[in-house]
């Protein structure tokens, strides 16, 4: 791994305006891209109630939910969990996610990988 640059990186609005995803009810953005060389990325999901998103993870992610709640499918067991709120999750490289809203959902992320969504 690349040695990161000492300094503190700040992105101030990096929730706003957010790039639509494969469905036009989910929002997703990076706030930072490997700052410094580092092989990880951070940033923001945003989702309205709607279609329900299918994501295959292939990196590991961790998420923080900042409002609204998910009900979240894993698609390979059937595992169903409901989070909301300053709920943390962990999504291993591999799993298949079913994402499912009915209210307006926001989180940040932080996942290992060197590419945007």
């Amino acid at each position: 791994m690349t040695v990161t640059e000492r300094a503190i990186h700040k992105a101030s609005g990096a929730y706003e305006d957010l790039p639509v995803m494969e469905i036009p009810n989910a929002w997703i953005g990076d706030a930072f891209t490997n700052p410094g060389g580092c092989e990880m990325a951070s940033g923001f999901f945003e989702m309205k109630p709607g279609e329900a998103l299918h994501y295959h993870y292939t990196y590991d992610e961790m998420k923080v939910i900042l409002q609204g709640s998910f009900k979240l499918t894993d698609e390979d067991t059937g595992q169903v969990v409901e989070v909301g709120p300053r709920d943390v999750l962990f999504f291993p490289k591999g799993i298949r996610v079913l994402f499912e809203t009915t209210e307006h959902t926001l989180a940040f992320y932080t996942g290992h990988r060197s590419f945007a969504p």
